[in-house]
């Protein structure tokens, strides 16, 4: 925590603006231990906000993609990761604290497909919408300088939820049974992927 916070002051006074927001919002986020997501939508919603300016749309940009082709490219991979999710988060948390008739009815809708259908939209407003929303309204502002910011957002994320391998990252999603540790790699390496390929795009053709 202590390095954390120098870090985050550290940022406040050498980075540009938009680089020491983003910062501060991926670290803050993982020290609270929300899903990576949450992270994303607060940036989202700071950058709507009119916080933060281009440099800040540009690693918002670039983290929606990252954020996107993290989670469908776990949910194609891991087909059942979806379902195990649901009970994390909803299904477990009804049954112990929901009233009796309420965890009932949502016990008995819980393998119809009426649910899983309604469950499958519902994601697209969480994950898909958004992040494609955040592309279409600002993938003009990712640069080389704004894709090489980005490129750390998610292991700054890591580092604050002070998990000692990327697989802890589970105790936070509370997937059940563990994933593989691959599918962990995968998440983390293609956000540096994505970045690392986008800011050398955006270099070849001037755009820095």
């Amino acid at each position: 925590s202590h390095w954390l916070a120098c870090g985050l002051w550290a940022s406040l006074l050498l980075l540009p603006r938009g680089a020491a927001l983003a910062y501060g919002i991926f670290s803050l986020s993982g020290l609270v231990r929300m899903p990576f997501t949450n992270a994303w939508w607060a940036a989202f919603l700071a950058a709507l906000l009119g916080l933060g300016g281009p440099f800040f749309r540009g690693i918002v940009a670039c983290s929606a993609a990252t954020t996107s082709i993290g989670w469908y490219g776990t949910r194609l991979l891991l087909p059942w990761v979806f379902k195990s999710l649901l009970d994390t988060w909803i299904f477990d948390p009804a049954r112990r604290w929901a009233p009796e008739q309420v965890s009932k009815a949502l016990q008995a809708m819980r393998h119809t497909k009426g649910f899983m259908t309604t469950a499958r939209l519902a994601d697209l407003f969480v994950h898909f919408i958004p992040t494609a929303c955040a592309l279409l309204l600002y993938a003009s502002d990712i640069t080389a300088s704004t894709a090489l910011a980005a490129l750390p957002c998610n292991i700054m994320y890591w580092a604050a939820t002070g998990s000692s391998t990327l697989a802890d990252t589970n105790l936070i999603y509370g997937v059940k049974p563990d994933p593989p540790e691959f599918i962990w790699a995968f998440i983390y390496g293609g956000h540096l992927a994505f970045c690392a390929v986008a800011c050398f795009a955006c270099a070849l053709i001037g755009k820095v």
